[in-house]
């Protein structure tokens, strides 16, 4: 029998980064005990998990089918797996049976701000050059969630 493995829980992604053929993604959780003037809880770097680019192309993908066979089970909101698209065409609504605007606009998920994300710590290898010592050559993304 094997080991069990350790879990960790996040809230959300903080951060993706690429360089030199290596992606970088960085996952938190709110803090139980620092606090926004506000008082929410401040986001925590969690960990780091590092991969090669077709790793975390693979890594992606598994996600993707996870969320979609979640949702095509009505786990998760959001639409189904597109059913085959009927042959006659459903006739469009009359002018006065338009449906009414919602009352509150749709608004983008509560992104992280910059200035109140943790720290992070780049863990350093000996096996790899120190990435400040070389110029970078790929880009960064933030993801915010």
């Amino acid at each position: 029998m094997s080991q069990p493995h350790s879990e960790l829980y996040i809230d959300g992604l903080l951060d993706v980064s690429f360089a030199r053929g290596i992606v970088r993604v960085d996952v938190y959780s709110y803090s139980a005990t620092e606090k926004h003037a506000s008082g929410q809880p401040k986001p925590e770097l969690r960990q780091r998990m590092v991969m090669g680019s077709q790793a975390f192309v693979d890594f992606v993908g598994g996600l993707q089918l996870a969320v979609q066979s979640l949702r095509d089970k009505g786990a998760l909101p959001g639409n189904p797996a597109l059913a085959p698209v009927a042959q006659t065409p459903e006739p469009a609504p009359e002018p006065a049976q338009a449906p009414e605007p919602a009352s509150e606009p749709a608004r983008a998920p509560e992104a992280v701000p910059e200035e109140e994300r943790p720290r992070i710590n780049t863990p350093r290898s000996p096996n790899f050059p120190d990435p400040a010592d070389e110029p970078q050559e790929s880009g960064s993304a933030t993801v915010r969630g």
